[in-house]
């Protein structure tokens, strides 16, 4: 089985200037200038889990101790206690995991580097503005939407991309 995670650098949440990332200056200067509520702000979660090898490494390390339980109601005690002693441990064996460096960008002939990067992370990231406790409308969507772009468009390179990492693993 081969599994691929967004890897930690990754310029979508830790621009190379050092600031927050796009979403966040995006939301914030719509708050200031009034075209979004600060409520939209603070109750929209962008679930982010940035993988690296190593914690890849330590949570097999951790499923390697964990025992694994059938608590159905026709299994014995007797059956189970084999149980535990067979299966306990990681199911899976990690066989390569490496960090793969990359740059997330659009077409280069159209034109377009920055804008196709922009379009993946609009599409990643617009759930969980929408699906906001908060609730926003339509044109607070758009504000934050355009001002995002925006915002790209001053922190990120045209000409290059975004810098990217994945982290690949194969396990058996």
């Amino acid at each position: 089985m081969v599994l691929v995670m967004v890897g930690h650098p990754h310029e979508y949440v830790t621009p190379s200037d050092g600031g927050p990332g796009p979403l966040t200056r995006a939301m914030k200067r719509c708050v200031t200038r009034g075209e979004v509520r600060e409520d939209v702000l603070r109750k929209t979660t962008v679930p982010y889990f940035l993988r690296t090898v190593s914690d890849i490494e330590a949570a097999l390390q951790i499923a390697s101790n964990v025992e694994l339980d059938d608590s159905s109601p026709s299994t014995s005690s007797t059956a189970l206690s084999a149980m535990h002693k067979e299966n306990s441990g990681a199911l899976l064996e990690l066989v390569n995991c490496k960090s793969i460096p990359t740059t997330t960008k659009g077409e280069e002939e159209d034109n377009n580097i920055i804008g196709g990067a922009f379009d993946l992370f609009w599409s990643i990231h617009s759930h969980s503005i929408e699906s906001s406790r908060a609730e926003p409308t339509a044109n607070e969507l758009r504000c934050i939407k355009e001002e995002t772009r925006r915002v790209f468009h001053e922190i990120y390179d045209d000409r290059v991309g975004i810098p990217s990492t994945f982290v690949a693993c194969t396990f058996r």
